[in-house]
């Protein structure tokens, strides 16, 4: 988590007199590829493992999920420091984002079927990425555009989902989706449809009030405390919970 701070955030760290989690925001925007990923022909910067992606013969009812194609989109707080370093594009500069998305799991925990316990199963990510762009927006935000595999396609029968949560763990920065119409599906036009779901987060009071009193060097006593501020995704063909 440090690196991908000190390459965004790191000017954060002279603001002492600031308190309360969490300190940076992030708007993202999801694309469920629910199709052979070389249909949408990316152009990008891969990095890690090279994917190879099966043609696959599904049975009625079924459909395909191979990865999620993320954007990223800093306020303007945290995208100001950067904006001369994104316009000059190095390839040193996306190297280091994509070695730290891999490295941290995209920031995103997978579940097939996540809330039944016996039927839940943890899905994996590829070791790559593929670093679709890393830009300035109209608004002079920075927008990060990466692709994240899974290790293998997700299956799903008319009845599964999978479950996302997307998240840092520390709650330094807050990733969220604006509504549920910030997630969307590469292909709206497979039967059956897919749909997605957005659940928002309700943490106690007590766990709210500990967030907010943390300085901006504090080091949750929870490692993982972003988990109970962090929205809940479902994506469905056309189940979602």
């Amino acid at each position: 988590m440090k690196k991908i701070l000190f390459t965004f955030w790191i000017y954060f760290f002279s603001l002492s007199l600031v308190v309360a989690h969490p300190h940076a925001w992030t708007q993202l925007r999801l694309v469920a590829v629910n199709e052979n990923p070389a249909n949408l022909k990316i152009n990008s910067r891969d990095y890690g493992d090279r994917v190879v992606y099966p043609q696959l013969k599904l049975e009625p009812n079924h459909t395909a999920i191979y990865g999620l194609l993320f954007t990223m989109e800093l306020d303007a707080l945290s995208s100001a420091p950067i904006l001369a370093e994104v316009k000059r594009g190095a390839d040193d500069f996306w190297a280091e984002i994509a070695t730290n998305f891999v490295e941290y799991n995209f920031f995103t925990k997978a579940k097939l079927n996540g809330l039944d316990e016996k039927k839940a199963q943890d899905l994996k990510f590829a070791h790559a990425i593929s670093m679709v762009d890393i830009k300035v927006n109209e608004h002079k935000r920075v927008e990060v555009i990466y692709f994240a595999p899974f290790a293998q396609p997700v299956i799903l029968s008319d009845k599964d989902y999978i479950m996302l949560q997307t998240y840092d763990p520390s709650y330094f920065i807050d990733m969220s989706y604006t509504s549920y119409k910030s997630i969307t599906f590469s292909n709206p036009n497979t039967i059956p449809t897919c749909e997605a779901g957005l659940e928002i987060a309700s943490p106690d009071a007590s766990l709210v009030d500990y967030a907010n009193s943390l300085p901006i060097d504090a080091t949750p006593n929870d490692p993982d405390i972003g988990q109970y501020f962090t929205q809940t995704v479902y994506l469905g063909c056309p189940y979602t919970p």
